[in-house]
């Protein structure tokens, strides 16, 4: 997919899937979700704010990704997937909501 603007949360569910300059907002779940056990997904050039978490899911390379104003973290690597891989990005405004404790990148079992 490429060019979208999307109110409410992307999942993904296969291998190979590109997303390409992308705004995603307005959820109250993840941004993105990626479905345990997919890889070779390319996520680039894109925003996501207003969201409860930005990203959650592994086998993911993640590029120019501006994640900000969100309740959590901005991403969660955790699951059975390939390699994961963010890089040239920027994350601002974590942990908006009340009592969070936020991070950057939260992995787990990687």
């Amino acid at each position: 997919m490429e060019n979208v603007d999307v109110s409410g949360m992307v999942a993904i569910d296969a291998d190979n899937v590109t997303l390409h300059n992308f705004r995603i907002h307005d959820s109250s779940s993840y941004g993105i979700r990626i479905a345990n056990g997919h890889s070779g997904i390319l996520l680039e050039d894109g925003g996501i704010f207003d969201v409860s978490t930005g990203i959650l899911g592994a086998g993911y390379t993640g590029r120019r990704l501006y994640i900000h104003d969100v309740q959590n973290d901005a991403t969660k690597a955790r699951g059975a997937g390939g390699p994961t891989l963010v890089e040239y990005s920027f994350f601002e405004k974590l942990g908006i909501k009340e009592g969070a404790h936020a991070d950057g990148n939260q992995t787990i079992n990687g």
